[in-house]
């Protein structure tokens, strides 16, 4: 009998390890109110795309910004491509994009610094944007971006 005991106790302990390192899993899963990285949901945004979706159906899936040390702004634009399907091809689309910068009165700061980019986007990949800001000055940001 007393051997029943122990793998009866044995068994609750693992049980409990388990459920508790669910539980932990379920506490850690990733939530912001920008949505998209865990999930293809198009994140509407006006400085990007008033209905989420960029030229040739990529929806916007997460922005992240920041402002480092020297008070300079960066962003961050994940968009997830369409797959293709049987009829269209696997050939990659190349877009050409852009960020603008202004300052906290809605002025542009140095529209020469906006260059075009050229980026290439295979169907069902996650394209990453990047952009960081001219100068101090900048407070907010537009992308643009189209089919080239």
């Amino acid at each position: 009998m007393k051997g029943y005991h122990v793998m009866k106790r044995d068994f609750i302990a693992r049980a409990l390890t388990v459920c508790g390192i669910l539980l932990l899993a379920g506490c850690c899963s990733h939530s912001s109110e920008k949505a998209g990285y865990l999930s293809d949901e198009p994140i509407k945004d006006v400085r990007i795309s008033p209905d989420g979706y960029l030229p040739g159906g990529m929806a916007v899936v997460d922005i992240a910004t920041n402002v480092n040390k020297i008070d300079v702004y960066s962003v961050q634009i994940v968009a997830l491509s369409p797959e293709s399907s049987w009829f269209e091809s696997d050939d990659p689309e190349v877009y050409n994009y852009r960020f603008r910068w202004f300052d906290g009165q809605g002025f542009e700061v140095e529209p020469a610094s906006a260059v075009w980019r050229e980026k290439i986007v295979y169907p069902g990949e996650r394209a990453v944007f990047t952009g960081v800001a001219p100068s101090p000055a900048a407070a907010d940001f537009l992308f643009d971006i189209r089919e080239k």
